[in-house]
């Protein structure tokens, strides 16, 4: 008995102590890598472990771990597990982390494809919080399939899996799904995916909801962006060949620049042979709403077209044959079209065409050829018949045609030879009538040539002649052509001659361009001649292996009279080009002029008086050809020019303009007097324009009238047509001086209209909005008055006219001297609340007569237009003695005979517009003052005109008081009668004749 309960003794301890030790040793980093070494021999295969660290029961990481299989093998750069022991007390595998990073699966073998798939059941609850795959690739038959980057989060239940998200990142490509998989019969599943990705530049997305089970699984997936189309339909995901049936539609789908209203598709089949059908609509900028059928078979490698038929607005396209993307890409397709009008894709261009052609080739690698065989197209393009046939071969870089020929009415083009790393190519054009080829175009060319020898230099030798041609405004009289350049031989030339030239509305007399030289070494010459003048211009040059290089060597202006600027002389020229025609052209070129002296302009410049400095233009240009942005620098040093209207010189000029087609900047300094202005600002070719006016006690006009210093603060905005002025004009000082009006100072009534004339348009309508100060020196002086001016005004209005005025001006220390008397202008001030020409007057001028003690006065109120006039005196007199006393200096009683004429004709012009209110109340609408070579014969006439040619009036003397009664009928425009009645009668017949 003792020996029993011993050796249960020995059982029981044996029991309890081998799971402690594999406990104890899992607890220890030590006893981890003695485990991992002993697992090692017992596992199936090769299992490879390098550097381990950690412990079993925490966290363990393995770096380099490699298990191979007869079938497959398996590589990890770090494995890192981390997991909850005690977990297993509850009857859960509980992983918290599980990291593998560098993976690599090659399988050596394929797998049989599996008709079932295993039922798995698991005892204990698994639960995977974290587990991540960085940088894993799938390697099979030299394919490489990458993950950068998974995460998984799952739990498993008996058989049942649970996933709560999983993440892939491949690229630019990313998808999350969650859902749940029964690992039973056919795997049933239920699962939602999203995903989203960049191609060629675009944002795509999608969602899909997965059901049934892997042997028949359903699938509704909606792509979202860029388009909305919705697929749904069936897999069987168990069999190797993939049998599917699937169809889609989709609705005003967009992808600019092209979108399509509607379309719908279907497929079926498996991997080894489908059925695609597709129906859909579809536009764009470059092409109309065109209506695509599709019906095709395929297989892994091709797609057969049975057939694809396009339908444009009007006509319609059928496409035959098949297409194959591998091994290689190849084609052999046949295209028939009938009823086409191009109009649809090019409005100017109505038609009614037939085309069939067709086309086979193969692209593989290196061994690319191809062939178009156009064999009719046939029909009429704006009304002209068009029939076009040939031959197009491609082989490994060398095109060759047999002959294509094109006919459009009386045109006609040949084409044949061949194009490549060597040129044998001909041509011939026939135009007898250009119009019939393109709106707008006209005229008459016929030209030929022959292109042969190795690219980039070939022997070119070609003629063309043409006879008022015409394309959209622009007009060339005649054109020749004559062309026999070889590379090598220095006997090469080439002439170009254009008569009779209006380009955007610039006429040209004649442009002559020859060449002549070999290729590595030529020169170029340039003569034009136009009304403004001619031009001749030459330029050396090389060409060689696509690289032309050329340098300025003359530049000559001459006007119509003769006068000349010749550079080098006047100034310095240099023009330095570089052209490389490799793809894409590029060029790199240089232009500069520098005059010496403006002095030298002068003929050209009469605007300006005596002209100075140095001027120097420099234009350069980098890049290619289709995206240049040349950049200018114009600049002016030391100069100094005289304006002749003001009678001012600018001095000390210093201006510059740079920048490129886009913007320029502009920067100008000059002084005129004692005065400075700067200029600044930028231009936008070729409307836009911002400029900035800042000065101070500039010198603006000195003439034996005028002299006169601003302080300028403005801004100018120009765009387009239209502007904006702005600003501040400080006048510190000025002097007018005038004896009598200048000649244009008089406006025309504001509704003059000159019969069968046009008013002209102002080149630019710029509206100003200025504020006008004048400062303590601006002196008046002219009609008897002197005057200082002083005030300010906001003067607003378009340059052309007319302009309004908000503000007042007054005379101050202001004299005004009239019939040789002085008179003192107590109050002098003009108030704008409107048009500038409309001023509110506020004037009174006194004279006080000591010996007589008399003061007089004259009051003038109310709008220019219409002033108000009053006299009075203190002490209180009759109009003509206060009249007298003001103009005179004493009594109208006391004064001479000629006095009292000029105070007469002063009274009755103040009367006339005194009294011209109560004579229209009388019903009288005709008055004037009627003077005559003697005092005697001054007179009041008032009168009505009954009708348009019957006057009836009457006539009263200022001298002694006699009235007349006058009765005037117009009989024609050149004769009328007049009878007077009063102290005397008469009958008058008068003859009148208006001239200029």
């Amino acid at each position: 008995m003792k020996r029993w309960v011993g050796l249960a003794l020995i059982l029981l301890l044996a029991t309890v102590s081998v799971p402690a030790a594999l406990l104890g040793l899992a607890a220890t980093a030590t006893g981890t890598r003695w485990l991992a070494a002993a697992a090692v021999r017992f596992v199936p295969g090769e299992l490879r472990l390098g550097k381990l660290s950690g412990t079993l029961l925490d966290r363990l990481d393995l770096e380099q771990l490699t298990y191979r299989l007869p079938t497959q093998t398996l590589e990890f750069s770090r494995l890192t597990l981390a997991w909850q022991p005690k977990a297993l007390l509850f009857g859960e595998l509980k992983i918290t982390e599980l990291i593998a990073s560098g993976v690599r699966y090659r399988p050596l073998e394929p797998s049989p494809p599996a008709s079932t798939l295993p039922a798995l059941y698991f005892p204990l609850k698994v639960t995977v919080e974290r587990a991540e795959v960085r940088d894993a690739q799938l390697v099979q038959n030299a394919t490489y399939l990458n993950l950068d980057e998974g995460q998984l989060s799952a739990s498993l239940t008996g058989a049942r899996l649970r996933i709560q998200r999983l993440q892939l990142r491949v690229q630019a490509w990313s998808a999350s799904a969650a859902g749940e998989v029964a690992l039973r019969g056919d795997y049933p599943l239920r699962l939602s995916v999203d995903w989203k990705g960049t191609l060629s530049g675009r944002s795509l997305a999608g969602q899909a909801k997965l059901g049934g089970t892997l042997r028949a699984l359903t699938l509704d997936h909606r792509l979202n962006a860029p388009v909305q189309v919705r697929t749904q339909g069936t897999v069987n995901a168990l069999d190797p060949d993939l049998p599917f049936a699937v169809y889609g539609a989709w609705e005003n789908a967009r992808w600019p620049p092209y979108s399509s209203p509607a379309g719908a598709y279907r497929a079926h089949g498996n991997l080894k042979a489908y059925r695609v059908e597709i129906d859909a609509s579809f536009q764009g900028k470059a092409f109309p709403p065109l209506q695509i059928q599709l019906r095709g078979h395929g297989t892994p490698q091709s797609l057969a077209f049975a057939p694809l038929k396009v339908h444009p607005p009007k006509g319609h396209v059928e496409i035959t044959g098949q297409i194959a993307w591998a091994p290689a890409l190849a084609w052999q397709l046949a295209l028939e079209g009938r009823e086409l009008d191009l109009k649809a894709f090019i409005p100017k261009l109505p038609s009614r065409l037939e085309i069939r052609a067709l086309s086979h080739g193969r692209w593989n690698g290196q061994k690319r050829q191809a062939t178009l065989q156009i064999e009719r197209v046939r029909g009429k393009v704006r009304g002209q018949t068009v029939e076009a046939s040939g031959t197009l071969r491609f082989q490994d870089g060398n095109w060759q045609s047999d002959g294509l020929k094109l006919q459009s009415g009386r045109n006609r083009l040949e084409l044949r030879g061949s194009y490549g790393k060597r040129l044998d190519l001909e041509f011939a054009f026939a135009g007898r009538d250009l119009s019939e080829l393109w709106p707008g175009l006209a005229g008459a060319l016929n030209a030929k040539g022959r292109l042969t020898g190795a690219l980039p230099s070939p022997s070119i030798r070609a003629e063309a002649q043409g006879q008022k041609i015409a394309w959209q405004g622009h007009r060339i009289g005649e054109l020749a052509l004559r062309l026999a350049l070889v590379p090598s031989d220095p006997a090469s030339s080439g002439v170009l001659w254009l008569h009779r030239l209006e380009l955007a509305g610039q006429r040209i007399e004649s442009v002559k361009l020859a060449v002549r030289g070999e290729f590595a070494r030529h020169y170029l010459e340039l003569e034009l001649t136009a009304p403004q003048g001619k031009l001749d211009a030459a330029l050396s040059g090389s060409y060689q292996a696509g690289l032309w290089q050329g340098q300025g060597e003359r530049l000559r202006l001459e006007d119509p009279s003769g006068r000349r600027l010749v550079f080098p002389g006047d100034g310095q020229f240099s023009a330095k080009a570089r052209l490389d025609f490799t793809k894409p052209v590029k060029l790199v070129g240089r232009v500069g002029l520098e005059i010496l002296s403006l002095t030298a302009l002068a003929p050209w410049l009469t605007p300006l008086d005596r002209p100075e400095g140095r001027a120097q233009l420099e234009l350069s240009a980098a890049g290619p050809i289709a995206d240049l942005h040349p950049t200018l620098r114009l600049t002016l040093r030391e100069g100094a020019f005289g304006l002749r209207p003001a009678g001012v010189r600018l001095t000390a000029v210093e201006a510059t303009v740079e920048g490129t087609q886009e913007r320029l900047a502009l920067r100008a300094y000059l002084r005129a007097g004692e005065g400075r202005l700067k200029i600044s600002g930028w231009a936008q070719p070729p409307a836009r324009l911002h400029l900035k006016f800042t000065g101070e006690n500039l010198e603006v006009v000195r003439t034996s009238r005028v002299t006169a210093r601003a302080s300028p603060e403005l801004i100018l905005d120009l765009n387009g047509r239209a502007g904006r002025l702005t600003g501040t004009l400080l006048i510190p000082e000025a002097s007018l001086r005038l004896k009598q009006l200048p000649a244009g100072s008089v406006a025309v009534s504001e509704d003059e209209r000159i019969l069968g004339q046009a008013p002209p348009s102002p080149p630019f309508e710029i509206a100003s909005k200025v504020q006008l100060v004048l400062g303590d020196a601006v002196h008046f002086q002219g009609f008897g008055l002197n005057a200082r001016l002083a005030g300010q005004l906001e003067v607003s209005g378009k340059l052309a006219g007319p302009f309004h005025a908000h503000g007042s001006v007054d005379l101050k220390e202001a004299k005004f001297e009239a019939y040789g008397q002085k008179l003192t202008l107590a109050k002098g001030r003009l108030i704008f609340t409107g048009p500038l020409d409309r001023p509110y007057l506020e004037l009174k001028a006194s004279r006080t007569v000591e010996a007589a003690g008399v003061t007089a006065f004259l009051e003038v109120r109310g709008p220019a237009t219409k002033p108000q006039t009053r006299i009075g005196s203190q002490p209180p007199l009759p109009q003509t003695e206060a009249l007298s006393y003001l103009f005179l200096g004493r009594s109208f009683q006391s004064s001479s005979t000629t006095e009292q004429t000029q105070v007469a004709k002063a009274a009755l012009a103040m009367g006339a517009e005194l009294a011209l209110p109560w004579l229209k109340k009388l019903g009288l609408e005709a008055f004037a003052a009627q003077t005559g070579t003697q005092l005697q014969e001054d007179a009041l006439g008032l009168g009505k005109y009954l009708t348009p040619d019957l006057y009836i009036g009457y006539a009263l003397s200022l001298f002694n008081g006699v009235g007349k009664a006058i009765l005037r009928y117009r009989i024609n425009r050149f004769l009328s009668l007049e009878a007077g009645a009063g102290g005397s009668q008469n009958v008058d017949l008068f003859y009148t004749l208006e001239t200029d």
